[in-house]
C-alpha cells in the first residue's frame, strides 16, 4: 500500500488540505486513477472534513489542476471571482484578487450524507500560485 499524498492550500492556521486517503482507506483506483478525494478545511476555531467525488462531466467545468493553472497565470491580479466546483459541489471555491499579491479563496464544503456545510475563507499568498498548481498536477 502506498503513502497517502496530501496537498495543503493556505496557511498554518487557515488552510484547505486534499489527500488521496479518505477514513484509511485510498481514493484511488488498483490503477492510481483518482476517483475522490478527502477535502479538510481548517480555519480558527473551525475543521471540517468531507469527501469529495472527482469529474469530469458537469458542475465540474475543468480539473482542479486547471483551475490552480489560470490562478497562477493571473497571479498580479484579476477582476471579480474566480470560481471552481466540483462534482456534486461537495467543494467550491470562489478566489478574489486584492491586488496586492494576496488571494481569498471563499471555500465551501458540503457532506450531502450528513447535511452539513461550512464556509471559509482561505488566504493565499499570490507567489504560492505557480507550485500549488504544479503540486496539484502531479496529484490528479
Amino acid at each position: 500500500m502506498t503513502e497517502p499524498r496530501t496537498i495543503r492550500i493556505g496557511h498554518d492556521r487557515a488552510f484547505l488540505a486534499l489527500s488521496d486517503n479518505y477514513e484509511n482507506a485510498p481514493t484511488r483506483s488498483v490503477g492510481g486513477e483518482l476517483w475522490g478525494f478527502r477535502a479538510r478545511l481548517r480555519v480558527p476555531n473551525v475543521e471540517a472534513s468531507a469527501l469529495v467525488h472527482v469529474s469530469e462531466s458537469p458542475p465540474q467545468d475543468r480539473p482542479l489542476p486547471a483551475f490552480f493553472a489560470e490562478l497562477a497565470e493571473s497571479w498580479r491580479g484579476w477582476a471579480g471571482t474566480m470560481d471552481w466546483r466540483a462534482h456534486e459541489e461537495g467543494l467550491t471555491l470562489s478566489c478574489t484578487h486584492d491586488g496586492l499579491g494576496t488571494i481569498s479563496m471563499a471555500t465551501e464544503l458540503r457532506d450531502s450524507v450528513r447535511a452539513w456545510v461550512v464556509r471559509a475563507v482561505v488566504p493565499i499568498e499570490a507567489g504560492q500560485l505557480g507550485p500549488l498548481a504544479r503540486d496539484l498536477e502531479g496529484f490528479f
